[in-house]
């Protein structure tokens, strides 16, 4: 499944979230969420959320 506003592949955690008032999919990545102007109420399966789907981009560490 891909998201309807960049294309991208949905995980398997962005494919189940849904809006609670309407309890339609929302069908949209992590960041096209986050970036939209709306307030979404989401319904979510939080087992299968994974670090991708924390929105924080790619995770840089200092190794000394």
């Amino acid at each position: 499944m891909k998201c309807l506003a960049c294309d991208t592949t949905l995980t398997d955690y962005e494919s189940t979230l849904k809006d609670v008032a309407t309890g339609d999919y929302v069908n949209e990545c992590v960041e096209c969420i986050q970036g939209s102007a709306g307030n979404l109420a989401l319904q979510e399966r939080l087992d299968l959320k994974t670090v991708h789907d924390l929105g924080l981009g790619v995770l840089d560490f200092d190794i000394d």
